[in-house]
């Protein structure tokens, strides 16, 4: 799988989790290529990693027996991650160029990696040099990983090596705390930002705002002040999902008379739905809609629901994302999830 997104330039995410992953796209041949080198460069820490590489990753890539992760920048290789999963899963290898992790790659992998093990996991675990815990400790520590001291069985002649592991409850609880940070500062393709508002839509009409058909919604009461801010599209019962979003490029209020008269091509609906919603309100919101963009992945708020330990409610109407902070923190979820599954 591949993902695009966007962070001041452009960042690529490609994710080996299929039984053969050279054959998802043409150019996984050339990602699978680069994570190996990504893999082999750490031949000073590690004598002999490129062995352990052909002999022991590479087949358990092809076979689903691990994962691996592969951050680009501008087509550069610059972030990668070699996960075992189970219930204690193990970070075989994680891996940020020095000129990139100070711009919080690193925690967006992190994440990427706790949904990608959350599947009957208790405990994660790796062993690092001992040099490296010095340098990069705090960072793990913050997701609750311990030192325990030197690891059972030993890589590297005259160095060090610790074992290290953590609960997967505090790593994903650090993770919830950066999920909404995190999808402030990436942009992912095909969901340019985070948005700014959540608008419950029926079915039938979510579907047809996210495809273009339905271009203006109308409300008993909206904002003008919402003009050129970012709605995520929420589909109601029965299906209960964020299904894209869209640009509010207008707000106009006026009489259901007139906006029928104007917009009856562009509501999607036919009269009597039309006349039975707006009913004996004299005046009526015409919300218009551009750049509309479908989610690649359909997230339902059963699952988000699950993951964050929390019931979302979905507003009758909309609510403004940054003011609720369990929905801000369930869409930024939904976005790193449509990016890691």
């Amino acid at each position: 799988m591949e993902t695009d997104i966007l962070f001041k330039s452009i960042f690529r995410v490609v994710k080996f989790s299929g039984k053969n992953p050279l054959k998802e796209k043409a150019y996984s041949e050339k990602a699978y290529s680069d994570l190996k080198v990504m893999i082999e460069e750490c031949e000073d820490l590690y004598p002999g990693i490129d062995i352990w590489f052909r002999k022991k990753v590479s087949p358990d890539l092809k076979e689903g027996k691990r994962h691996g992760i592969i951050i680009y920048h501008d087509d550069k290789p610059v972030g990668s991650a070699i996960i075992r999963k189970g219930e204690h899963a193990k970070l075989c290898s994680m891996r940020i160029l020095p000129a990139y992790q100070y711009n919080h790659l690193g925690r967006l992998l992190m994440a990427i990696i706790a949904l990608d093990i959350r599947h009957k996991i208790r405990t994660f675990h790796f062993t690092i040099p001992e040099e490296l815990w010095e340098t990069y400790g705090e960072f793990f520590n913050d997701y609750g990983f311990h030192n325990h001291g030197p690891s059972e069985r030993q890589y590297r002649l005259f160095s060090q090596e610790l074992a290290c592991s953590a609960s997967y409850k505090h790593i994903w609880s650090k993770v919830v705390d950066d999920l909404p940070k995190l999808s402030r500062e990436f942009r992912f393709r095909n969901e340019p930002s985070l948005p700014d508002i959540l608008l419950s839509v029926h079915p039938e009409y979510a579907y047809k705002i996210i495809s273009g058909e339905k271009t203006v919604e109308i409300r008993k009461g909206f904002s003008k002040r919402w003009k050129g801010s970012k709605v995520s599209i929420y589909a109601t019962k029965p299906i209960q999902e964020l299904v894209g979003e869209a640009e509010i490029s207008k707000v106009e209020i006026d009489t259901p008379s007139c906006i029928w008269k104007k917009y009856e091509t562009e509501l999607g609906c036919d009269y009597f739905h039309f006349k039975r919603y707006c009913g004996n309100n004299s005046n009526m919101s015409a919300i218009h809609f551009a750049n509309a963009l479908p989610y690649n992945n359909n997230i339902p708020i059963s699952q988000l629901g699950l993951l964050l330990e929390s019931d979302l409610h979905p507003p009758q109407s909309y609510n403004i994302i940054k003011n609720n902070q369990a929905w801000l923190t369930a869409v930024s979820l939904g976005k790193i999830l449509r990016c890691s599954v």
